[in-house]
């Protein structure tokens, strides 16, 4: 993956909404796959990014996509958040949570 390709993944696993907004703003396409099938919202689920996750929803990605592995947003959540804490933990909960309220939006 190049590194003007990157930027995007990495700004929305860091949370940085800016950078993103910019990227959909410039009219990038927001369905951008990693070389994994992730996609920007798995990234900023991944680290629970409220701002960043609902930007890129906004956008028109779908909250149930999954990965190459069959992985949602919502479990690369679960995932993330319990290889950092070593067990689930409630951020990830309302995250999840959260996540399910947005798919059954849309």
């Amino acid at each position: 993956m190049s590194k003007t390709i990157a930027e995007p993944f990495r700004s929305a696993r860091f949370g940085e909404i800016e950078a993103v907004r910019i990227w959909i703003e410039s009219g990038q396409d927001v369905l951008v796959r990693s070389k994994h099938g992730g996609t920007l919202l798995h990234c900023a689920a991944e680290r629970l990014h409220y701002n960043v996750a609902g930007l890129l929803l906004d956008a028109g990605i779908d909250p149930g996509v999954k990965d190459q592995s069959g992985y949602t947003p919502a479990d690369w959540a679960s995932m993330g958040n319990e290889i950092r804490m070593g067990c689930p933990s409630e951020p990830a909960r309302q995250f999840i949570e959260w996540m399910e309220s947005q798919t059954n939006k849309r």
